[in-house]
């Protein structure tokens, strides 16, 4: 006996730190429109309240993942994973939705060194602003851009003379898309991510029983459900969330 528990002290020593996540349901089974998946959508809408938890190895995330999030995380120049797009759930359906989208906006002047003063409807009611670009760009050109307020004031001067102050921004270029391993990287350091995975529902039609009643003259005999093929159950893809508990 004392050896046996020296040998799992042991196995536990050399184990892998977070080799497991905890990968929790967090609503949102994809159903249609048909009676028939109602009920599910009432079971997808309360996982948030009564998730469903699972574990998840390396090896299951980059096989049943990294597929999807290829496209929805950036990897930016300093090695960090930026989420470009997430999942919207609305209880019985999931969609995606950029995190962050880009300005429209108009290059006024070059006023040198890269920077240019603009506008644009959707930043400062349309007040002019200053953007360092880092590159030349045609007066009363436009273009869609990636704005962070960077905090700072930029002065110039006006036709006029004029001293004037507005806000200075910078421009974030959009990162490219993150590779397979950076992705099972930054999974095994801890990072979450939301993931769309299939999910078992009861099935609505036969709730769970695998078969109907159906009428057959003075008797009733019961018939395999058509909806679940007998199975008592349907699958749904659902949102996951992928993290350390």
């Amino acid at each position: 006996m004392k050896t046996l528990i020296a040998i799992l002290a042991l196995l536990a020593l050399t184990a892998p730190a977070q080799r497991y996540r905890n990968l929790t349901r967090i609503g949102g089974g994809v159903g249609g429109g048909s009676s028939e998946t109602r009920e599910i959508k009432k079971q997808a809408a309360k996982t948030a309240e009564n998730p469903i938890r699972k574990r998840m190895t390396a090896g299951a995330f980059k096989k049943q993942c990294v597929p999807q999030l290829i496209s929805m995380y950036g990897i930016q120049e300093d090695g960090v994973l930026l989420r470009k797009k997430k999942f919207l759930s609305m209880g019985d359906s999931i969609s995606t939705t950029e995190t962050a989208r880009p300005n429209r906006v108009r290059v006024i002047q070059s006023v040198g060194n890269g920077v240019c003063l603009a506008s644009s409807k959707s930043i400062r009611d349309g007040s002019t602003f200053a953007v360092r670009l880092g590159q030349v760009v045609a007066d009363d050109s436009e273009c869609n851009l990636y704005l962070k307020d960077n905090g700072e004031l930029f002065s110039y001067k006006t036709v006029l003379g004029a001293q004037k102050n507005v806000a200075f921004y910078d421009y974030v270029p959009v990162p490219p898309d993150a590779k397979e391993q950076q992705l099972v990287d930054a999974f095994v350091k801890g990072q979450n991510f939301e993931v769309i995975l299939p999910c078992d529902y009861k099935c609505p039609t036969c709730n769970g029983r695998g078969t109907v009643p159906k009428k057959k003259g003075t008797f009733t005999i019961r018939k395999k459900c058509s909806t679940c093929k007998g199975t008592c159950k349907i699958q749904l893809p659902t949102l996951y969330i992928v993290a350390i508990k």
